[in-house]
């Protein structure tokens, strides 16, 4: 059957808005899955993408709203994005902290990158270069 993807804040607002959706009569019945997208864990911006920690953001989602969820006899899929990480998460600030003795230093790659003004540090695809 059809899956609905969604991020939770734009149905309802939260995850018991749409439980509460998916417990009226018929509605769960219309799809066999749901993609969660990842703005339920702990992030700054970018709709979840901007990662801190995979706690969940407990001011709009909840783990007993998941199992409501649960109950409705649909497969639950939760976008766990390990490419994406928040600038606030304790793996970047340890990594500006410790610099090349951060446990994290292979977690992360950056360059230099010439602005108009000043230098400004940019997280890229180059690898073997630290801060």
């Amino acid at each position: 059957g059809p899956m609905l993807n969604l991020y939770p804040d734009s149905l309802g607002g939260d995850l018991e808005a749409v439980a509460d959706l998916f417990e009226r009569d018929g509605f769960a019945d219309a799809f066999s899955s749901m993609y969660i997208l990842p703005s339920i864990y702990h992030s700054d911006l970018d709709r979840g993408f901007s990662v801190i920690d995979y706690d969940l953001e407990e001011a709009f989602h909840s783990e007993k709203a998941l199992l409501r969820l649960g109950r409705q006899n649909i497969d639950l899929k939760l976008d766990f994005v390990l490419n994406h990480v928040s600038v606030q998460s304790p793996q970047f600030q340890d990594l500006l902290e410790n610099g090349s003795r951060s446990e994290y230093r292979d977690f992360l790659s950056f360059c230099r990158v010439s602005a108009v003004l000043e230098m400004r540090w940019k997280i890229c695809t180059i690898s073997g270069w630290y801060p």
